[in-house]
């Protein structure tokens, strides 16, 4: 015998871990193994000869599966990764339920329902597709079994634990092959260590559970003290009221140890986190835990945005997450510049000063697209090489390698670019990450829901207690249904393990785990699931009625004060005197410095401001602040076809159209040239635009377009008037501050009256009521640019000749979506001219001195903070609306009360 292993197979590593232990202490251990199907399978293969299996079945089965037309199809063409793990599964489990030299030739399957009959066909064409073959492991399993050399290295025997659930055919006849082929002679008997068996004995309501759960109830126990049940919010608070009992349990009995007690928890990634964090703030160390974390998928990430900047025009948000990936050839912080430059609307991805070659032909890529495979091939070679090689990056660098290669291989052969395949094949996922558990002497002891015990415990906390847990929920096969699988053994001999096989296996775990505890348990259930919606307690609490009757009073709610009382081993709270909430003190910013100094040129000089960044000082002066320290919102969206994006088209269009070179066009210009001019604008502020799924707003936006266009050339035609700028740059000072901005055009009349003109992509009604209440700035301010004269320069001298010889500018504002020019000035020329409103010659006083204010405010070091009703007048009383309110979400947190007091 003494050449024979002694194999004892067990259903997980933990349990193998306990009967490891309980028979090196009997001292029973010389020659036995204690091991999984899977570290069988690894004393097989030595014992057997055989060798190792290498096939590229996996590859083989996603070809296979692709292009099969079956049951599965559609649902493969929605959730590929998610079909394929489906119907791998069902494969597996319908051939290992047959005999290993079965060709999958059914007899019978004319009597089945139409349901299984289509599934079992086409799986079964599949499994011919495949050369009738699974993967290398089953393929090993199929080897041995059907091996016929009776010569063995070394003999195996084969004991099976308790804790295994129902084999499947193959490993039945895997195990009663190796030991018809071991030693004839009588073989050791493990029973003793191999039988789950409960240790509790006594009265204890303890006793009565781990011994009658599940099972036919012979007598029934009142609840004592070795059992409670408590009603929890969430798993959070479960976490945290378990550390605080584990060092109750601990403060209370001297004569314990962390290892006395025992974690039992669901094997769910926001249960690991939790108590990890819950324990560390406790000072408790942990045995046997799994710590869990999710690492991010960044090659798989990379790949699948630079696919979509490739295929033209790209999303914004698919280019920003391109270009602040962790394996870009750049810093994070440049990365984070790129890609907030993109969501700005700016498409341009100029390379940033110091950048080095590889940076440049990063960029490069980024901004180009693809028409055919073959270019779009080089380009992903090009792009996996030249992302970051530094050595923490070196697995993810490998990874993209690897899907690189598939990516090639699918567009091998193919003229049109398949980019819904492409992109499915690098669809990133979030990577589990479990570190190997720690199975120390000293700490509390840890055991996952599913898993047998390692070591007993005299006290046991059950987190999770709820549905869907203990046992944990076995669900639904999506191929074959419960009276499907009946109709497959009754009919064609198939012997599946069922949902009810794997029940009744997690049950008698749960039970075993029970079965370690001596001393007592506490079961925390959560009323509220992650989510925050309600649940019920654990299914297993139905089968514990029998026992002890109703528990639905017995549940002590943590909530209640009179439950909380009862509950024990409960840590409370020290005692503390209350304390009054902190005074809060509101009044405006003091800086005591000028802070128009918190932008400077080389020489120490304020930068100058524009008109509307003194509109936004107007309206809100911390908002104008936060601009000035550039820490006002930076929110990432998907792209819109918002005011502002229509508005710099619709610009765009009308710089080009009206112009002093070209003069006025005509009708026939406008229809020729507008389209041609918007798609030339959209490429360059808005390329996602191109996209077929913003057609009709392309349509609308030209049609608006075209529409003001035709009326604005009639306007200037009427008035025999000419464009002497568009787009011009001008500077000056106001209030003793420099200013500069862009003038959309400035027109001359034919009496030699000059308008400044600009721009709206909006209606008359929402800029005319400033104007009324003298509440309109921008204009204005261009006016005192041109006064000053500190634009003059060679490129525009002429329209300063012009200046020196009219009167002062008038302003128009031409409102393009209902074709109305709004103006402080009007002559008998304008009076005839249809859509030439004259509102008032002062339009800008209010605004003009609330912005003098201002400024003194803000030279002083003083931000005055917004109050309640700031918003009511600027919008009914001034005409504005008070976009900067919305600046930033620290605005309304630093807006006053009216009635509150100002503290200097």
């Amino acid at each position: 015998m003494k050449d024979v292993i002694q194999f004892i197979l067990v259903s997980d590593v933990t349990r193998a871990r306990y009967l490891r232990r309980v028979m090196a202490e009997k001292k029973t251990a010389v020659g036995v193994v204690v091991g999984t199907f899977t570290s069988l399978l690894s004393h097989v293969k030595d014992a057997y000869l055989v060798s190792d299996i290498n096939t590229e079945w996996d590859k083989q089965f996603h070809e296979a599966l692709g292009s099969h037309n079956a049951f599965w199809s559609e649902s493969y063409q929605v959730a590929p990764d998610e079909t394929s793990s489906i119907i791998k599964q069902a494969l597996i489990n319908l051939v290992t339920a047959l005999p290993v030299s079965s060709d999958f030739e059914l007899e019978n399957t004319d009597q089945l329902s139409l349901r299984p009959k289509e599934h079992i066909k086409d799986l079964s064409q599949l499994y011919h597709s495949l050369n009738n073959t699974l993967g290398d492991d089953y393929e090993l399993l199929r080897q041995c079994i059907q091996d016929d050399n009776q010569k063995t290295l070394r003999q195996l025997h084969i004991h099976i634990d308790s804790s295994v659930n129902k084999l499947t055919l193959w490993q039945q006849l895997l195990v009663n092959k190796i030991n018809s082929d071991s030693s004839k002679e009588e073989h050791p008997d493990y029973s003793q260590y191999i039988q789950s068996v409960c240790i509790q004995s006594g009265a204890t309501a303890l006793s009565a559970l781990e011994s009658q759960l599940f099972d036919h109830v012979s007598h029934t126990c009142d609840l004592d003290e070795s059992i409670q049940f408590i009603g929890l919010r969430d798993f959070m608070e479960e976490a945290d009221v378990a550390a605080g009992m584990v060092q109750e349990i601990l403060k209370q009995h001297d004569e314990l140890s962390e290892r006395d007690i025992g974690l039992l928890i669901p094997d769910d990634f926001e249960y690991a986190l939790a108590v990890e964090d819950a324990c560390i703030r406790a000072g408790l160390s942990l045995s046997g835990f799994t710590s869990d974390s999710w690492r991010r998928d960044l090659a798989h990430e990379a790949l699948f945005h630079f696919l979509y900047c490739r295929q033209k025009p790209a999303p914004l948000m698919a280019l920003s997450v391109c270009l602040s990936s962790a394996l870009m050839p750049w810093s994070r912080e440049e990365g984070a510049h790129l890609a907030q430059q993109v969501m700005d609307g700016d498409f341009k991805l100029k390379p940033f000063s110091g950048a080095t070659d590889r940076q440049r032909s990063m960029l490069k890529l980024i901004k180009e697209g693809d028409d055919t495979s073959a270019s779009l091939q080089l380009a992903l070679r090009d792009f996996v090489g030249l992302l970051d090689d530094h050595e923490q990056f070196s697995e993810h660098l490998h990874q993209a390698r690897k899907t690189v290669d598939i990516l090639c291989g699918l567009l091998e052969g193919v003229s049109d670019i398949p980019w819904k395949l492409l992109q499915r094949a690098a669809t990133p996922k979030y990577i589990r990450n479990a570190s190997e558990a720690e199975y120390t002497l000293e700490g509390v002891t840890v055991w996952r829901e599913n898993q047998n015990p390692w070591r007993h415990v005299r006290h046991l906390l059950v987190l999770g207690f709820s549905e869907g847990h203990y046992p944990t929920s076995t669900g639904t096969s999506s191929v074959f249904s419960l009276d499907d699988m009946a109709q497959l053994k009754q009919h064609c001999g198939f012997e599946m393990i069922t949902s009810d096989d794997v029940l009744t296996h997690r049950r008698a775990v749960f039970k075993q785990q029970l079965s370690c505890v001596s001393d007592f348990i506490s079961f925390l259930i959560p009323r509220r699931n992650p989510a925050g919606d309600a649940q019920a307690p654990s299914d297993s609490l139905v089968f514990m009625t029998p026992i002890f009757g109703s528990l639905d009073n017995k549940i002590l709610e943590l909530d209640a004060n009179l439950d909380r009382e009862h509950i024990r081993y409960l840590a409370h709270a020290a005692e503390a005197m209350p304390t009054h909430p902190r005074t809060i003190e509101s009044g405006n910013l003091q800086f005591k410095q000028n802070l128009l100094h918190l932008r400077t040129d080389d020489e120490g000089n304020p930068k100058p401001e524009s008109p509307s960044g003194l509109e936004t000082m107007m309206v809100s002066p911390l908002a104008w602040m936060l601009r000035r320290l550039g820490v006002e919102s930076k929110s990432w969206a998907p792209e819109e076809f918002d005011v502002l994006i229509q508005g710099t088209l619709a610009h765009y269009v009308f710089e080009k159209l009206f112009n002093p070179e070209s003069g006025l066009p005509d009708k026939e210009t406008i229809d020729t040239q507008s389209k041609v001019i918007l798609d030339e604008g959209i490429l360059q502020y808005a390329p996602y635009l191109r996209g077929s799924q913003w057609q009709i707003e392309r349509a609308n936006l030209l049609s608006g377009i075209m529409k003001a266009a035709h009326a604005w050339a009639l306007m200037l035609d009427s008035l025999n008037a000419e464009v002497l700028g568009c787009e011009q740059w001008l500077k000056g000072r106001f209030a003793n501050i420099a200013i500069h901005g862009q003038a959309d055009a400035i027109i001359k009349l034919a009496d030699g009256q000059l308008i400044m003109v600009d721009y709206k992509r909006s209606s008359s009604k929402s800029r005319e009521p400033r104007m009324a209440k003298a509440y309109d700035s921008q204009a204005y301010l261009y006016i005192a640019m041109l006064n000053s004269k500190e634009s003059i320069n060679q490129d525009n001298e002429a329209l300063y000749k012009h200046f020196e010889k009219s009167d002062t500018p008038g302003i128009v504002y031409y409102m393009l979506n209902d074709q109305t020019a709004l103006s402080d000035f009007a002559n008998t020329q304008t009076a005839t001219v249809a859509g030439w409103d004259f509102v008032s010659k002062d339009v800008s006083s209010h605004a003009i001195d609330l912005i003098r204010s201002r400024l003194d405010e803000i030279k002083a070091g003083t931000i005055m903070l917004n109050r309640d009703g700031d918003e009511q007048f600027f919008d009914k009383e001034a005409g504005i609306k008070p976009y900067a309110l919305s600046d930033s979400p620290l605005i309304p947190i630093f807006t006053l009360e009216n009635n509150v007091e100002e503290v200097e």
